[in-house]
């Protein structure tokens, strides 16, 4: 340490003794830490969107989540023959094979063929998924 003052008071000799213990270290100060906080806050928010953005980019390549989750529904849904005709059909639109193959004209052709004294029996109902 130092050069004390020699002296016979023994209270320079307790001081002596007091001054040998090392003070504690001040605590840090409260804005280094909120400054860490933010820091570890926008790292972890910085590494979730590379996380998402890697999962999005992987799913656009792939649509292997999109196949999973449409396979999963149409794997619920369901249809059975009931007598007379369904009031919730949908006829196909406009594609090319359905235009070809003739399911767009359907609307068209079942009407005409209930004036000349057809009847549906049954037809298919969809489940309600």
């Amino acid at each position: 340490m130092g050069a004390q003052w020699h002296s016979d008071n023994g209270s320079n000799l307790a001081a002596a003794e007091q001054s040998e213990v090392p003070p504690s270290p001040p605590p840090p100060p409260r804005r280094s830490r909120l400054r860490l906080l933010w820091w570890l806050l926008f790292l972890i928010v910085l590494v979730t969107l590379a996380l998402l953005a890697y999962a999005a980019a992987k799913e656009m390549q792939t649509s292997a989540i999109q196949s999973r989750e449409f396979s999963r529904f149409a794997a619920t849904l369901s249809y059975s023959m009931h007598k007379g005709p369904s009031d919730a059909i949908v006829y196909p639109g406009e594609g090319p094979f359905d235009k070809r193959l003739g399911y767009s004209a359907l609307g068209e052709f079942i009407p005409r063929l209930l004036k000349r004294d057809y009847v549906v029996v049954e037809q298919t109902r969809f489940s309600r998924h």
